[in-house]
């Protein structure tokens, strides 16, 4: 399999699970029962049995992206089990986490996710109305963040850069747009 249809079958699997994520069967009770479950046995089953589940690694990763603190531990617990697939979804879920909590996302930076990971679209087939939005809501949220937090200017750079190029890109592809404007 090349590396763009893995991506493509990560992206289903995560958006199914965020778009149904309230109807997906549940298989852990909170946070705190599958952070019991880490420490009881290696992260790496841990992983492979919610990946087995796609309603349920995508209930984990709808909270995850949910950005509340014991979901944001569990990724950072679950991450060093993590494979290709299961680590791209991972970094997606903190991603879509930073414009809800954006100083305790930074927190999990070098903490086993990487700033070109948080700090990015976490995005593949989206349109791009919806990328661009959601890089404005989270530099909006970045810029709430004292800039003595690690990692925030970085992280702000990026999401700006990002931000700028996308925004020209939209209004070139839909000048009748008064969207972004």
């Amino acid at each position: 399999m090349v590396p763009r249809q893995i991506a493509f079958l990560v992206f289903a699997f995560s958006l199914s699970a965020l778009v149904n994520g309230a109807e997906a069967e549940v298989c852990f009770t909170s946070a705190e029962a599958l952070l019991e479950e880490v420490d009881e046995r290696d992260s790496k089953a841990i992983v492979i049995r919610l990946w087995k589940d796609h309603s349920c690694w995508g209930s984990v990763l709808s909270e995850v992206a949910s950005a509340e603190p014991a979901w944001l531990h569990v990724a950072e617990r679950l991450k060093p089990g993590a494979d290709a697939g299961a680590s791209l979804a991972l970094r997606h879920a903190i991603a879509r986490a930073l414009p809800h909590s954006p100083e305790a996302v930074l927190a999990l930076i070098d903490k086993g996710f990487s700033l070109e990971s948080v700090c990015t679209t976490p995005f593949l087939e989206e349109p791009l109305e919806i990328v661009v939005r959601y890089l404005e809501r989270t530099e909006a949220a970045l810029k709430t963040v004292s800039p003595a937090i690690s990692h925030r200017e970085e992280c702000l750079e990026k999401i700006s850069t990002a931000r700028t190029k996308l925004s020209a890109q939209f209004l070139k592809e839909n000048p009748d747009s008064a969207i972004l404007e």
